[in-house]
């Protein structure tokens, strides 16, 4: 038995415990361990109740230990990766085109062939972050198996030819550089706004939040004290400037 062993060293038992434990001489036991002999059926359920495993992970034939170690590494993904049960399948057909065996898979991922067996039969359901170790395991991706599989949702430019990675690499580069440099007329008005005084950029926040719900058609119960002297917040403004801001202040389509 596989793992017989290693959940008794977990444990910290002894193999005489293990034998006292089971009503057999330890000879009896140790040769469970070393897979000289097989134990019944009862002896196989009473160990996998002591341990606290399933008896799949007890004969070896799982890579875990219970149902609840398995729905953590294999269940339904919360980040909306759909077709859990059919992506088992795309991947058998991409390893075999590559001439890949289970045993190979099996020992890259660290799981045991029978898990390899059950998630290519759709047995196991694949949570994103598994199918996309076994798909980059077989060098490709889980949004380029899709494509392949004409399941991908998004044009993919033909410039491209067919790499899902390389667009989908692109885009996020593009859409990083755009977060990282504002336009340059934003740029000119926040540096403006830095040079006023504390009442300046007091009015102009009074101002934008007024002209917003306008713009938006909330109610209004007033407009606010500051509104007719926020384009006054520069100091050092002439006469002729402040009454040309007022005006502009006062301009309904402004």
């Amino acid at each position: 038995m596989k793992n017989l062993k290693i959940l008794r060293n977990e444990r910290k038992n002894t193999q005489q415990e293990m034998a006292t434990l089971l009503g057999i001489a330890r000879s009896t036991y140790t040769q469970y361990e070393t897979g000289v002999s097989q134990p019944d059926n009862d002896t196989i359920i009473k160990l996998a109740n002591y341990f606290g495993v399933a008896i799949d992970y007890l004969l070896g034939k799982t890579a875990f230990k219970n149902g609840f170690e398995l729905f953590e590494h294999w269940g339904y993904s919360p980040d909306g990766f759909e077709a859990a049960f059919d992506f088992g399948k795309f991947l058998k057909n991409e390893r075999k085109e590559q001439g890949i065996t289970q045993e190979e898979v099996s020992e890259a991922l660290n799981i045991t062939v029978s898990d390899v067996e059950n998630i290519e039969a759709g047995i196991l359901p694949l949570n994103y972050e598994w199918a996309e170790k076994y798909s980059n395991f077989l060098g490709t991706s889980v949004p380029q198996i899709f494509f392949d599989n004409n399941m991908h949702d998004e044009q993919v430019p033909e410039h491209f030819n067919g790499n899902v990675d390389a667009y989908l690499s692109f885009k996020k580069a593009v859409d990083d550089d755009a977060l990282s440099e504002p336009p340059l007329d934003e740029s000119m008005l926040l540096n403006t706004y830095r040079q006023l005084s504390s009442p300046g950029k007091s009015d102009v926040r009074n101002f934008a939040e007024y002209t917003l719900a306008k713009e938006r058609q909330a109610p209004i119960k007033e407009k606010p004290a500051s509104y007719l002297n926020a384009a006054h917040a520069i100091e050092g403004a002439s006469d002729e400037e402040n009454n040309h801001d007022d005006d502009i202040m006062d301009d309904e389509n402004f």
